[in-house]
């Protein structure tokens, strides 16, 4: 386990339930430098968060109605259910984390693990 903020990694823990896709994707945008333009909302994210310890990043990604807005857009909208199995434990079936390379070494950043 590698302490992401003595490395200069951008980490947010999860605290959201169903957002691994967006803490995902912020882990890789957040870590990519000068190598692509954030726009206003996240660069000014970025640098409100820049000193929070990876729970407080992760209830700040919460608390953002920028990056709430754009989560729940991509929420699945369907007229149906989808019925789990009676044995299933109603976990999702899928789980996203982010890769990012910083200082020529590749880290997992998973926002469900310490």
């Amino acid at each position: 386990t590698v302490d992401a903020a003595d490395n200069g990694i951008f980490f947010a823990q999860q605290v959201i339930q169903n957002a691994c896709a967006t803490q995902a994707i912020l882990s890789v945008l957040m870590n990519a430098d000068d190598k692509l333009d954030l726009g206003p909302h996240l660069k000014e994210f970025k640098e409100f968060t820049g000193a929070l310890d990876p729970q407080m990043k992760g209830l700040a990604v919460g608390n953002s109605p920028v990056i709430r807005k754009a989560h729940n857009s991509f929420r699945q909208h369907t007229s149906f259910e989808i019925e789990q199995d009676k044995d299933s434990k109603g976990e999702d079936a899928f789980h996203f984390v982010g890769y990012v390379n910083v200082g020529g070494k590749v880290y997992e950043l998973d926002g469900l693990k310490p």
